[in-house]
């Protein structure tokens, strides 16, 4: 109904609007787990992928016969696949007045939004939080600010190289702290 036809190129504009007007509104969109963010990382690991020229919609396109009803078909099987992914590991730390004394003098990094032509800095996170996903599909970072939720995420191929980017913005001094295998679903979710 909503997307015109069975197109998997209209269902990623018709996606594309929709976060638009979540972020212009200051919607606070819901969390799927694993983040939908990650569903082009886990297309590119999926099909084998580079990731250049395409988004998943293309990529799942050029793997369905560039039929746009057997890829949108397609995506909402591969969709499935990818919401069944679960953390293997979760590691958090928190970040200390040290740490925030480093990233202020060490980083050059400045996170910012612009929102009505307001300008707002935003960082360092207040937490760290590292999930390493199964069926190898890396690990990703996601830097907490208390009052304004995440801040930032990125994907990594793996944990350690998600600790060292971590380790470059608050310093080697970081006490990361594994959430035990039987809180982990309870936590991650």
């Amino acid at each position: 109904m909503y997307l015109g036809k069975n197109s998997i190129s209209n269902l990623r504009i018709f996606m594309d609007g929709y976060q638009i007007c979540e972020m212009f509104n200051e919607i606070k969109a819901e969390n799927t787990t694993p983040p939908f963010w990650l569903f082009f990382k886990w297309i590119c690991k999926y099909y084998n992928h580079d990731g250049s020229y395409y988004s998943w919609d293309g990529i799942i396109l050029q793997n369905s016969e560039n039929d746009e009803a057997k890829a949108l078909s397609t995506f909402f099987k591969r969709f499935d696949e990818f919401r069944n992914l679960k953390p293997k590991k979760l590691i958090t730390c928190q970040i200390t007045e040290k740490e925030i004394e480093y990233f202020s003098v060490h980083n050059k990094i400045v996170r910012r939004r612009i929102f009505e032509e307001k300008e707002t800095i935003i960082g360092p996170a207040n937490n760290l939080f590292i999930v390493e996903y199964d069926k190898e599909l890396g690990s990703a970072s996601y830097h907490r600010k208390k009052e304004q939720g995440i801040i930032h995420s990125k994907h990594f191929e793996t944990t350690d190289k998600a600790i060292l980017e971590a380790e470059k913005e608050y310093g080697k001094s970081l006490k990361w702290k594994e959430i035990p295998k039987t809180d982990l679903k309870m936590i991650y979710e």
